[in-house]
């Protein structure tokens, strides 16, 4: 299969989600020609302003807003969309509404890799939780002519994805340097992937986020520019594949 007829697609809940997640990941992929479509469930209102002049959440959802555009650029995304579901009520939505959403979505860019948060959302921001729960079930929906019929009247058809990745966070890293987040067993992890040659374009995206500028400093201080941390990991936690001996260092592996 052509790498141009393949499609990897992020679901994740905030703004800078993708930009401390998979980043590199994805940058990995766009450079190799790989489209990559991104759905983001909030625009953040609720965030940090990174103390820049802002006049309440509905502003810094316009604000946020743009630094994913911007990020996006920098990675090569393209679709990007945002559903707009209140920053922090995620959890709070119509559960069947959102995953008709993302159902649409996966329907419309037929992506054969999926790649969202872990049940933990490693932060464990109930957001994120939120949308792990849901994108499996969309993941495992999108393929069922049954569920959510009214698609065929828009021209979607089923699709099913091949893979469903959880970004991870090792455990043995997460002690290293002493991070307050969800962490997996090192003999959980099922694919690691070497973004070295993606640092730069990693740091752009996240400094894409100037209102987050706290978090994203934070982050690099830990040493992600002196290439500390120079992989990113993932569980496989879906494959219509046969199960890959060993540790992945390719979510499309088996796909081309």
């Amino acid at each position: 299969m052509a790498d141009s007829k393949l499609c990897l697609m992020a679901i994740f809940a905030h703004p800078d989600d993708e930009a401390f997640g998979p980043a590199g990941t994805i940058a990995k992929y766009t450079r190799l020609g790989i489209k990559v479509a991104l759905l983001t469930a909030t625009r953040g209102e609720a965030g940090m302003t990174g103390g820049l002049p802002i006049n309440g959440p509905a502003e810094l959802g316009k604000v946020r807003e743009k630094e994913l555009q911007c990020s996006c650029r920098a990675l090569g995304i393209d679709p990007c969309r945002i559903l707009s579901y209140p920053d922090g009520g995620v959890a709070r939505a119509d559960a069947t509404e959102l995953e008709g959403q993302m159902v649409a979505f996966i329907r419309e860019q037929q992506p054969q890799v999926i790649v969202t948060f872990g049940p933990d959302g490693i932060s464990r921001h109930p957001d994120h939780m939120a949308v792990s729960r849901l994108a499996t079930a969309a993941f495992n929906s999108a393929g069922d002519a049954a569920r959510f019929p009214e698609h065929l009247q828009q021209g979607l058809s089923p699709h099913r994805p091949s893979k469903l990745y959880y970004v991870a966070l090792p455990r043995s890293l997460v002690e290293r340097f002493g991070m307050e987040l969800a962490s997996t067993p090192d003999d959980s992890i099922s694919a690691v992937i070497d973004i070295s040659a993606q640092i730069e374009t990693k740091v752009a995206a996240l400094k894409c986020h100037r209102t987050q500028a706290a978090d994203y400093n934070s982050f690099l201080e830990m040493g992600l520019e002196q290439h500390h941390m120079n992989k990113e990991y993932y569980v496989l936690h879906r494959s219509t594949l046969s199960r890959p001996r060993g540790v992945e260092d390719d979510l499309f592996a088996g796909l081309r």
